[in-house]
């Protein structure tokens, strides 16, 4: 339901400003065209950035040079494992 809220606003948002532009600048059906595709991309780019899929390089890094497997990163299953050979808990350090 999230992700196709995050499609619909963009294509409305642009509908709507592009509508309220062919007013405005008496440019009909241009600003209307324009600003609906530009609306188009913006609700498939927020459905990719809400799922998870936009962001990540070819490698499927994550934007900053993480992984998601580094010792900061605790969304990852390669932190537990560690955490358990080292014998910890990994609750902020006190066992």
């Amino acid at each position: 339901m999230t992700l196709s809220t995050e499609f619909v606003a963009g294509v409305i948002a642009g509908g709507i400003l592009g509508w309220i532009a062919d007013h405005l600048l008496g440019t009909k059906p241009w600003g209307m065209i324009v600003l609906l595709l530009l609306g188009c991309v913006a609700g498939f780019y927020n459905v990719m950035r809400a799922s998870g899929f936009a962001g990540r390089g070819p490698s499927g890094a994550r934007p900053g040079g993480s992984s998601g497997t580094g010792p900061g990163d605790e969304t990852g299953a390669a932190p537990a494992l560690e955490r358990e050979k080292k014998g910890g808990s990994g609750h902020g350090g006190h066992d």
